[in-house]
């Protein structure tokens, strides 16, 4: 991998941590599945840059995770809404792992995937489709 931060949600797991009263190795688990669950997500995603776009803790590690080595974009949530829509065009991203409060921040036409019930679920949002995805039934790393 020529991503450094792609190894980073599995040295967490390995260490054994707890994030947000969640294994770290879950918070993982849930990020792959994610991937593994939404076709429409790994196509959107194909050749392209994810952005997350939440504050630390478990969702934050599961949507890194689920950016697949891609060189995530990290974006401020205290950034302003002009920065954070230069810093998606600039980066080209096509998908945003955020949560429904920083939502409004995201321009329209951008998909972006609601970390708020991870790591249970997630909502997949791409043009106008609304998709629930269960993340719950995985097996965490160890």
């Amino acid at each position: 991998m020529t991503d450094p931060l792609a190894l980073l949600p599995f040295a967490v797991a390995a260490g054994g941590g707890i994030l947000d009263n969640v294994a770290s190795q879950q918070w993982v688990a849930a990020g792959h599945t994610l991937l593994t669950r939404s076709a429409s997500l790994v196509r959107t995603l194909s050749g392209a840059r994810s952005a997350i776009l939440l504050p630390p803790g478990g969702p934050f590690l599961a949507a890194l995770a689920a950016s697949d080595g891609r060189g995530a974009v990290l974006i401020n949530p205290l950034a302003s809404k002009s920065e954070i829509v230069r810093q998606l065009a600039d980066a080209k991203v096509a998908a945003v792992f955020t949560n429904a409060t920083l939502a409004a921040l995201i321009p329209s036409g951008f998909a972006r995937v609601l970390m708020d019930d991870a790591p249970r679920s997630a909502r997949v949002q791409i043009g106008d489709r609304d998709n629930t995805v269960d993340l719950g039934h995985h097996f965490g790393l160890d």
